[in-house]
């Protein structure tokens, strides 16, 4: 092959997906959305219920124990707040 020379093409390919398909996946899009929001929403109530439960005199420690975390996620959250 010598002397030969290279030939280049340029490929476009299109991919059409059923309109259920779609569906699915813009609905996969939301409900990730909202779960993102969800998540936001539920740090911000367990550091709520950290810093009372501190400001109680609770321990880190107990705290946890009490909310279901480890004393280093309440560390966390003290810190976050």
């Amino acid at each position: 092959m010598d002397g030969a020379k290279g030939h280049e093409y340029d490929l476009h390919l299109e991919v059409h997906l059923p309109n259920s398909v779609k569906d699915h996946q813009a609905r996969a899009e939301v409900l990730r959305e909202e779960a993102q929001r969800k998540q936001a929403e539920a740090a911000t109530e367990h550091r709520a219920a950290v810093q009372e439960l501190l400001a109680l005199g609770v321990s880190q420690c107990e705290a946890g124990e009490v909310l279901g975390m480890s004393f280093q996620r309440v560390s966390q959250l003290a810190k976050s707040s």
